[in-house]
């Protein structure tokens, strides 16, 4: 497997059924199955309180964040 090296954390949103979740991109991995993403996010569980994950996370469910400090909207640089 090899991993995008030189990378900064990118915002990203998770893609989960009809949920996204809000997340950072820590780097990228490319397995045989294709590009999975090391991605840190929160989400709020049914009962009211957030939990944090880490997990590699599949591409096809990253999407890319633009946020206020990302003019160009450029977020997780999701490979594809």
């Amino acid at each position: 497997m090899s991993y995008r090296q030189s990378m900064e954390p990118r915002p990203c949103v998770v893609l989960d059924g009809d949920d996204r979740w809000p997340g950072t991109v820590l780097a990228w991995q490319k397995s045989p199955t294709g590009w999975r993403g090391w991605c840190a996010f929160s989400r709020t569980m049914p009962e009211g309180y957030p939990l944090t994950f880490e997990h590699w996370l599949p591409a096809d469910v990253l999407e890319q964040a633009s946020t206020p400090t990302s003019p160009t909207g450029v977020g997780a640089d999701v490979p594809r």
